[in-house]
């Protein structure tokens, strides 16, 4: 019984145990030693694989939200622009609306006094409905102009009308405007970059919690760790000499195992064996190395036993 070491060095395991064991019983204790590794391997393996296609919906849903947020960003800003369009128009309205009041103000007869040289009529004191009515109206001394009420009255009605079609025009548009306001905002809700966040977060749940089942399946104890507390009901049982050897015997009339274990202390390195026994009448040497370790089960007692 030898071992290679990193260095190139044939290392020989003296005093270790060699164990011929009947093949049968052999296979049971290994399934009934290994059947609560077994349970657990199962039972992390189906965890993750819950836990993988949870992140793969997560993924799913995720790239959904991204890709609604795509279409709803530009919605997003454009229903900034439309409120910023709204305001602008707000004011133009209030602007139209004051311009609209200027007509009937004296500021806007002494404008007009002021830029018409025309002879006219003066407007009666008092007026009737529908309008004023126009009389006469003396010669100003000052000026030595007459002042028309009729022009006035005129471009007051043909610039009223200007103004109350352009705010017609404008409360026209400002009413697509919130319309179009109130359809941003519905597009806009719910807030979907909120949902790509939270969407995100769920990956990252899903993927530590495969992370963590992945490192609790690799983190589990090994078949050959199992191995070195087995302890099958054997029919022989020798020690190694100083060199690694031993020598053991066995009937024909039955087929065996030999199970071996040795260990290295210092590294707390441990090694096992389970191999078929010959079953010849000859003397058989049997090489037990780290080619043939339960780690590569050559003659496949774990894959029989799980």
């Amino acid at each position: 019984m030898f071992i290679v070491t990193g260095a190139g060095l044939n290392l020989e395991l003296g005093d270790s145990e060699v164990l011929l064991v009947e093949k049968a019983e052999m296979l049971r204790c290994l399934s009934d030693s290994t059947s609560k590794l077994r349970l657990q391997r199962a039972a992390i393996a189906e965890n993750l694989r819950i836990a993988e296609a949870s992140l793969e919906t997560a993924q799913r849903l995720k790239k959904q939200a991204a890709l609604r947020y795509d279409i709803i960003a530009p919605a997003n800003a454009s229903e900034i622009n439309v409120r910023s369009n709204i305001e602008n128009i707000t004011a133009e309205i209030d602007t139209l609306t004051a311009r609209l009041r200027y007509w009937d103000s004296d500021e806007a007869k002494a404008a007009f006094w002021r830029t018409s040289p025309v002879k006219g009529f003066a407007p009666s004191p008092i007026p009737r409905s529908g309008g004023p009515t126009f009389v006469p109206s003396p010669v100003r001394p000052e000026t030595g102009r007459y002042f028309d009420w009729k022009a006035f009255g005129q471009a007051r009605t043909d610039g009223m009308a200007i103004i109350s079609q352009q705010i017609a025009d404008k409360r026209t548009e400002k009413a697509h405007l919130e319309a179009r306001k109130v359809d941003l905002a519905e597009a806009a809700n719910p807030p979907y970059l909120n949902n790509i966040k939270a969407a995100d977060a769920e990956c990252s749940k899903a993927r530590n919690t495969c992370e963590a089942l992945r490192k609790d399946l690799k983190d589990l104890p090994s078949p050959a760790q199992y191995l070195q507390k087995l302890a099958p009901h054997f029919d022989k049982r020798v020690f190694t000499d100083a060199h690694g050897q031993f020598t053991i015997t066995c009937s024909r009339h039955k087929t065996f195992a030999i199970f071996a274990k040795g260990q290295r202390p210092a590294l707390a390195e441990e090694y096992c064996w389970i191999l078929d026994a010959p079953n010849t009448a000859q003397k058989t040497k049997v090489l037990l190395s780290g080619n043939n370790m339960i780690s590569n089960d050559p003659d496949h007692y774990l894959s029989l036993a799980f």
